[in-house]
């Protein structure tokens, strides 16, 4: 409450779990909000922040950084000069390959009470980001939708005993939007090498 009174905005970077308890009381305060993925991690908080929104306040943002890197811009320029036309699919794959390795230790991501969810909030967030900030052509309006989450290593170490792993490392999501665009986009944790986008367009 003491720094809220002394600023205009914020940046939360804190641990997943607080990210919707500190931007409500930012909102609440009239403050403006820059806060990391995800923004909550129930509806309750979800439904809070849109009503939240819903009100004239300042700016409240998600910290999609890809879409400002050199690559991004560069295809959102060629979709925006008319390239591949009205876009009828977008599939991307993106992850990582550290936590391929099943002796990677037990950690925060792995429990879902502290990362609020797993491979489709940690790459597919960014992943839809992606769709909606090159296409926007009635992405906002699903038509269709369909997901698939599954756990490939499901224990973990952690000190001297193993844990279960409560969060998704692999998952598929599926949509279509009312401009009749699919999206497919898959997320892997382990033992995705790099990123691959497809767009097919009416060109």
């Amino acid at each position: 409450d003491a720094l809220l009174a002394q600023t205009e905005c914020v940046c939360i970077c804190s641990p997943n779990e607080t990210h919707a308890f500190y931007a409500i009381r930012a909102l609440e305060k009239g403050r403006g909000v820059l806060c990391e993925k995800p923004l909550g991690g129930t509806d309750a908080e979800m439904e809070r922040l849109t009503a939240l929104c819903s009100k004239p306040l300042p700016t409240n943002m998600t910290g999609y950084n890809y879409r400002y890197q050199n690559a991004y811009q560069a295809i959102a320029r060629c979709i925006a000069d008319g390239a591949i036309g009205k876009p009828w699919l977008y599939r991307e794959l993106y992850g990582g390959i550290r936590l391929a390795n099943p002796d990677v230790p037990y950690e925060w991501r792995m429990d879902h009470a502290l990362a609020r969810g797993g491979a489709m909030f940690d790459f597919g967030s960014h992943m839809l980001d992606h769709f909606l900030f090159f296409c926007n052509a009635g992405a906002n309006e699903v038509n269709s939708l369909g997901v698939r989450r599954s756990t490939l290593i499901p224990m973990r170490r952690d000190g001297k005993v193993q844990r279960a792993v409560t969060t998704d490392d692999c998952a598929v999501l599926t949509l279509t939007t009312k401009a009749n665009t699919t999206v497919d986009l898959t997320c892997m944790r382990v033992g995705c090498p790099g990123e691959s986008i497809e767009m097919v367009g009416e060109n």
